[in-house]
């Protein structure tokens, strides 16, 4: 198991209604998080919810791949070699790699330090790439290349592996072989009968009774967040395996041991409950010398958490009364004390049950060998430290803060006055903006009223010109002055420059004129480099033709502007926004520009015919919508009746048939449209690519 993982516990939350089942669900989750510290759980108790299921995972998964998204090019290039290693081993065969040949693919890769490999090693265990025990007898001198293998293989044992298997679990420290009436045993901790805690102490002091050894006990209570079935066989192994050790009883993870001339009795107990849930303890008793028992026990409990179970954490350690312990079975309930209160200076040092002085100098002689108090108490050393920084910070902050108020606290007081003289002022203009809202949102409500109905006589003249495909000739067209600047600017996908002007309308009578032809690409409708057709006597076509070129430049201007409007402001448009496959942004600017200075023309030209007069000073442009009520034009009639005229007006002009070098092509979606040559192949193109 690798913390890297993401692990899904599927249970069925029937069997946990009852509180006190909720336990071994718990006990189940702190194994995990033994064997994988910080390890990502995600607990499913029902069949239901498959999808938000998967959700969760992608979700985990994406979290997870974000601690490793910053791995350097070498880490990619071995995991990479480490793949393709794997691939090449013959099917059947062990997938193994001498741990010498996996430093020298690591090196061929970038890693040449053992930090560095270690460190990548670790993270592709934690991917499940590989494992590595470098730190367990017998098997740091190969690397899995296959992890699941090795489950699979322990998974199903066979009797003709017997002999190695247990080889490798006593190599690993799961079993110890001790000799018997008919040979050499296999003493297998966590197969071994329970023993009750009370016949245990009992057998202890059975043998104590027989040692001659002078009188002295010892005690400890190593209590844990929790404590997994292998670290408490191991820890068994590792004690019966000692030198001048011999066994006097032993059961499940526990025992009564003889080292030397002392006594041992290892209890352990996995119903303590800690604070984050199920918890452990391992509890010593000793009879004899008390420091080197000590010494040895918590040197390999040491070594188990910090190496092989690092989700293994030490909570509390208690020494017990020696007065107690030697008053069984009078007292079977010695008193205890935490180390915490030993290293104290003030405090009573008497034990609770017996009242007798605590051997307060013996207990701190065993303190200073026990490997697990030093570390408790280096954190809680640690801990205390950065609690003393803290409160101190918080009093430096103090009292800066109330320095600055102490500084501030006139000014304070003139800018209160300040800002209740400005909330004064602020709420007056605040009823005048209300009031001008009111009255700007009266004005946009009439406005959009308006605009609605110019923007239904835009969609009719969309459609006449839309459903223009039977015409032989191209209508969409502009007329403009013939001066011109230099300012050109390139159609989007197309090669043609399209043509802009810049002229003042009081010279505009006396320029001349030309109609150009429009390439009706969808969604750019653009002038091209064709020079159109000249216009003679300008002023008089002008005027001939006043009425219908003031309806198509006025219909055609608003509907550029009103399409680029919607599409840039998300305004409803009633449908306006459909016109994008005609119109683009990028035709918006200089044509739109033009019709309106050509209205503008035609709005004087009509004036003049009017009332009769060409040196009367200009009115002011008449809106939209009151240039349609004055002339009461029927937009859908209008159009209708100006498709001829409109055809006549261009063939007059068109003598040659050139259509400005546009042609009819067919577009996918838009029927057939009047296209310059460069949009013509393109849509060409599009047409054959589609039929493949």
């Amino acid at each position: 198991m690798t913390p890297g993982a993401v692990y899904c516990i599927l249970f069925r939350a029937r069997n946990y209604e009852d509180a006190g089942n909720l336990r071994q669900l718990d006990e189940y989750l702190q194994r995990v998080q033994t064997l994988a510290p910080g390890a990502r759980m995600l607990l499913v108790g029902t069949h239901a919810g498959v999808d938000d299921l998967k959700e969760a995972l992608l979700e985990v998964a994406e979290e997870q791949a974000v601690v490793y998204k910053d791995l350097p090019v070498s880490f990619s290039r071995l995991r990479q070699a480490v793949s393709t290693a794997m691939r090449l081993i013959t099917p059947g065969e062990a997938p193994l790699m001498l741990e010498e040949d996996y430093r020298l693919l690591a090196a061929n890769c970038g890693l040449h330090t053992p930090s560095q490999r270690r460190q990548f090693t670790d993270i592709l265990a934690d991917f499940g790439d590989v494992r590595h025990y470098r730190d367990v007898q017998g098997m740091s001198a190969v690397v899995v290349l296959r992890p699941q293998w090795l489950a699979e293989s322990l998974a199903t044992v066979s009797r003709d592996l017997a002999v190695g298997l247990v080889e490798l679990l006593e190599d690993m420290g799961l079993l110890y072989m001790v000799a018997g009436k008919y040979g050499d045993q296999a003493l297998v901790p966590p197969l071994m009968s329970e023993q009750l805690e009370e016949d245990c102490i009992q057998q202890f002091y059975e043998e104590v009774d027989k040692m001659q050894a002078p009188e002295s006990y010892f005690s400890a209570t190593y209590t844990y967040s929790n404590l997994p079935d292998a670290l408490l066989c191991k820890l068994l192994c590792g004690l019966l395996a000692l030198p001048n050790t011999s066994i006097v009883k032993a059961w499940r993870f526990g025992a009564v041991l003889k080292r030397n001339k002392s006594l041992l009795l290892l209890l352990t107990s996995k119903d303590h409950a800690g604070r984050n849930g199920v918890g452990g303890s391992v509890s010593i008793l000793v009879y004899g010398s008390a420091t080197k028992i000590v010494s040895v026990v918590t040197e390999i409990l040491v070594q188990l958490r910090t190496k092989e179970f690092k989700g293994v954490e030490l909570r509390d350690v208690q020494y017990g009364c020696t007065s107690c312990l030697g008053r069984w079975p009078e007292n079977k309930d010695p008193g205890t004390i935490k180390v915490k209160a030993l290293t104290r200076k003030r405090g009573s040092k008497e034990c609770s049950t017996c009242d007798e002085k605590l051997e307060t100098s013996f207990l701190k002689q065993v303190l200073e060998i026990d490997q697990e108090v030093v570390e408790l108490l280096s954190m809680e050393e640690h801990s205390q430290h950065l609690e003393d920084k803290f409160q101190q910070v918080v009093k430096e902050l103090q009292m800066c803060v109330q320095s600055l108020a102490e500084q501030n606290t006139k000014s304070i007081l003139v800018l209160k006055q300040q800002v209740d003289n400005m909330s004064i002022v602020m709420e007056g203009k605040l009823d005048n903006i209300q009031e001008a809202q009111v009255e700007s949102l009266t004005r946009i409500k009439a406005i959009q009223e308006m605009e609605q109905k110019v923007l239904e006589c835009i969609m009719t003249v969309y459609d006449a010109i839309r459903h223009m495909d039977q015409n032989t000739i191209p209508v969409l067209h502009l007329v403009l002055p013939e001066k011109e600047s230099n300012l050109v600017k390139e159609v989007q996908g197309c090669k043609a420059k399209m043509k802009t002007f810049v002229a003042k309308l009081q010279n505009m009578f006396k320029d001349k004129f030309r109609l150009h032809l429009l390439c009706e690409n969808p969604g750019a409708p653009h002038l091209t480099e064709h020079e159109g057709y000249p216009i003679e006597r300008p002023k008089m076509w002008i005027l001939k033709h006043a009425f219908l070129l003031r309806l198509a430049t006025f219909t055609i201007s608003m509907l550029l502007c009103k399409g680029a409007e919607s599409l840039t402001h998300g305004i409803s448009d009633l449908g306006i926004s459909k016109l994008s496959d005609m119109f683009g942004e990028h035709v918006l600017k200089n044509p739109v520009e033009g019709y309106t200075r050509l209205n503008d023309l035609m709005d004087q030209l009509l004036t003049e015919a009017e009332e009769g007069g060409e040196d009367k000073p200009i009115k002011e442009r008449m809106r939209s919508d009151e240039w349609l009520v004055k002339h009461q034009v029927n937009v859908s009639d209008a159009c209708q009746a100006a498709r001829k005229e409109i055809g006549d007006l261009i063939k007059s002009i068109d003598v040659n048939e050139e259509c400005g070098n546009l042609k009819r092509e067919h577009v996918i979606g838009h029927g057939y449209l009047w296209l310059c040559p460069c949009h013509r192949s393109t849509h060409r193109l599009q047409r054959l690519t589609s039929r493949r």
